[in-house]
């Protein structure tokens, strides 16, 4: 099994994103899969990144915040978000999203604060969707 990571980590990172030697490469990665980030990261770094950079990403907090942060929370996206986004799409960074979330994790949240968030991120980050 540990093999056929390796060889999917160096396909996606080859292939996936075809990083090129000096690149960065930005990885957001949920926390419960560690392991396989790291064989992203070292997949990278064998291909000449110049810096991996990771983001690490928690179903079980993300399901804490929607249920019991602020409202206000979902109507804004802090601006040191926007800058971190923009200054890496700025310099052609590589971006990988590992997506391994439990489809039921939002299960029972409210709906209208899923629905602001996503609206919010939308129009905070359209200048790095631009990018």
């Amino acid at each position: 099994m540990l093999d056929k990571l390796i060889e999917y980590s160096k396909l996606i990172v080859n292939y996936g994103v075809n990083l090129q030697k000096g690149q960065t490469l930005v990885l957001r990665c949920p926390a419960d899969s560690a392991a396989f980030g790291r064989l992203i990261a070292e997949a990278a770094y064998e291909a000449g990144a110049r810096e991996v950079v990771v983001f690490w990403s928690d179903d079980q907090l993300e399901r804490l915040r929607f249920l019991r942060a602020d409202n206000a929370v979902f109507d804004e996206i802090p601006k040191w978000v926007k800058t971190l986004c923009c200054e890496y799409a700025g310099k052609k960074a590589a971006l990988v999203v590992v997506s391994a979330s439990d489809p039921e994790y939002l299960k029972g949240v409210d709906s209208d604060r899923l629905r602001r968030f996503a609206i919010t991120k939308g129009r905070e980050l359209k200048e790095y969707q631009q990018c």
